[in-house]
Parts: structure tokens; C-alpha cells; sequence
């Protein structure tokens, strides 16, 4: 799965872990402020911020592709509906 991934994100590994990961120039993030949940007391405010991070990519990939392409302009819109619409079901 890695393989045929265009980002891979990383949350809590050794740096052992981190030079076994398979990403053969795959533009890797890691994510290491968001560490192991386990033993953690505050799991909703940890889920939220994984939430807010992902979301933060999810624009930023995106973003990132459609300034890379030569996009129809209603094709455009559109996707900047979808990306409003997603961020109006946040709050």
C-alpha cells in the first residue's frame, strides 16, 4: 500500500522504524506530536487533533494537485464546493 502512495504519514516511530518504512522517495510526514494513544486519559481531544491534521492535508494535497493541472474552471468550482461542504460539516 505504501508503494502506491503519493504522501505517507507517520505518528510514533523509532527512527529504526522510520528508515525501514518502504517509501523510495515518497514524501513522508511525520506526525510524531501524535504519539501512541495508548494510556492516554484525553482520547477525544487526541482524536480531534489527528481529525484537524488529516483535514489540513487532505486541503493541502489538494490544493497541491489542482494547481499542478489544468482543471476545467466549473470542474474547479466544484471542487471547491466539495472542500466548503466538507468544512461546513465541522462545525
Amino acid at each position: 500500500m505504501v508503494l502506491t502512495s503519493d504522501v505517507v504519514v507517520t505518528m510514533g516511530l523509532t527512527e529504526e522504524e522510520k528508515v525501514q518504512m518502504p517509501t523510495h522517495g515518497l514524501q513522508q510526514i511525520d506526525w510524531d506530536d501524535l504519539t501512541s494513544l495508548e494510556g492516554r486519559t484525553d482520547l477525544d481531544a487526541a482524536y480531534e487533533r489527528i481529525a484537524a491534521k488529516v483535514g489540513e492535508l487532505v486541503d493541502a494535497l489538494l490544493e497541491r494537485d489542482v494547481a499542478a493541472r489544468e482543471v476545467d474552471p466549473e470542474v474547479e468550482r466544484e471542487v471547491e464546493q466539495v472542500i466548503d461542504d466538507l468544512h461546513a460539516g465541522d462545525g
